[in-house]
Order: structure tokens, then sequence, then C-alpha cells
């Protein structure tokens, strides 16, 4: 959807103020809804919209565009005077008879979330064998005044006597998953002269883990060049299309 906001000369920084994407399954990028807050002028939004139907877009009403974006067919629509969604056709229909308002969660200083409802599955795309009780999993990055970047890692049991079960075991795993990540990081180095082409350098920060409540908390620091290329690598192996 990036490549999508560039070609139409929406500029994610200056334009965007929030955007908000959700799907039923992190492995089906067909299904993604990504919904935006901008602050772009209505004449210069109608003009991005029509610059959509080309080559293969079209419009299905005055304000929505069906067009081929993240790979797959979806929708692109204003609602209201400073939102814009790009959804699966199916959900479009359903928003365009709903006069629910959409309304976006608060980011309170968060620069980048991610959320997950039963996270061992979904976290098991990256060898992690995280207890398949866990509840919610959440991954935030906050911007701190140094210009380093925070993250935190909030994995939510069902109550307080699981989660100090729990607590070491995950921090273990996770650690252990550091670990290999790292070498994986050393082996593409090693790899890179004779001609095999891995993704560039994995060097995944450490976390340290406490219990809050019936939550296992993980925080780390890293400065924010070294937070955007992680992010940028992890989030193919998580999010991968299916065949």
């Amino acid at each position: 959807l990036g490549a999508t906001l560039r070609r139409v000369a929406i500029d994610p920084f200056e334009d965007i103020d929030t955007a908000v994407l959700a799907a039923p399954r992190l492995n089906d990028p067909t299904q993604y809804t990504a919904v935006f807050s901008h602050k772009i002028p209505t004449g210069r939004l109608q003009l991005a919209l029509a610059r959509l139907t080309w080559p293969n877009g079209r419009w299905l009403d005055e304000d929505s565009v069906r067009v081929r974006a993240g790979g797959a067919m979806r929708v692109v629509f204003r609602r209201g005077e400073h939102l814009v969604l790009a959804t699966p056709e199916r959900v479009w229909k359903m928003m365009r008879t709903s006069s629910r308002p959409v309304r976006l969660p608060p980011s309170r200083g968060r620069v980048f979330s991610l959320g997950l409802r039963e996270p061992a599955m979904a976290l098991a795309r990256l060898g992690l064998d995280l207890p398949p009780s866990l509840l919610r999993m959440r991954f935030d990055a906050y911007p701190l005044a140094d210009g380093q970047v925070e993250l935190r890692l909030r994995f939510e049991a069902r109550d307080e006597a699981e989660a100090q079960a729990q607590h070491m075991a995950i921090a273990r795993e996770i650690e252990l998953a550091r670990q290999q990540l790292r070498q994986a990081g050393k082996l593409a180095s090693l790899l890179r002269p004779l001609g095999v082409a891995l993704d560039g350098k994995l060097d995944p920060p450490r976390f340290r883990f406490d219990r809050e409540g019936k939550s296992i908390v993980g925080v780390a620091t890293l400065d924010f060049e070294h937070a955007q290329t992680l992010l940028r690598q992890l989030a193919p192996v998580v999010c991968e299309a299916k065949a």
C-alpha cells in the first residue's frame, strides 16, 4: 500500500496522520483493511483517487475506486472529511450501507503498534514456541527524546498465576529467537561474497522481561535506523502472502 500511496503523490509522512491495519489473519494480506487519517485537501484527494484508476482501476461511485493494491483487489474510498479506507470489496459493500462512524484508536505516543489475538499460532511462523494459552500480544514502538526507539512486547495471560508460571519460559524463548536471528545475520554476511544473497544483517535487540499483573512485558531500546531496518526485515516473514 505504501507504493500505491507514492504512485498517486501522497506522502505517507506529510499527508497521513495515523494509519491502522486490520485483518483476520496476518498471513493473508488479501484480507487487510487499511484506514488512514489524513490532512489532504478535497481536490487533491479526488485527484489521487482518479490516478488510481490508471491503468486497470475503475470508479464504483464518486468517492470509491476499485483498484489492485498491496497484491490484491481492493476498494479505496473516502469516509467523512479526514478518513480514507482501502478494503476488500465485500467490506466496502458492508460499510457503504452502514451509518456507524469509523474511529481510530489513539496512538498514545506510539509510532508503530501490532496486536495479535492468540499469538502463539501467528508467531510460530517465526519459529517461536509460545504457550498456546496466551490471549493477546502487543508490540509497540515509542520514540524517545534522544533519537532512540523503545520497543515494548506485551503478552497477556489468562490470570496472574499463569503469567507468573510462564514469565521465564517466554523470556527464554524470545532470547533464543534473538540469538538464532543473529546467527542468521552472520550467515548472510558469510555467504554474500559467494553470491548467495540473504536479506541484510539481522540484529534484533535483547528484551528485558518483567511481569505486570497478568501480563509479561519485555522492553528493549535501540536507535531509530536499527528499528526501521528490523521492522522492514521482519514484516514479510510475519505477513507473508499465501501462495
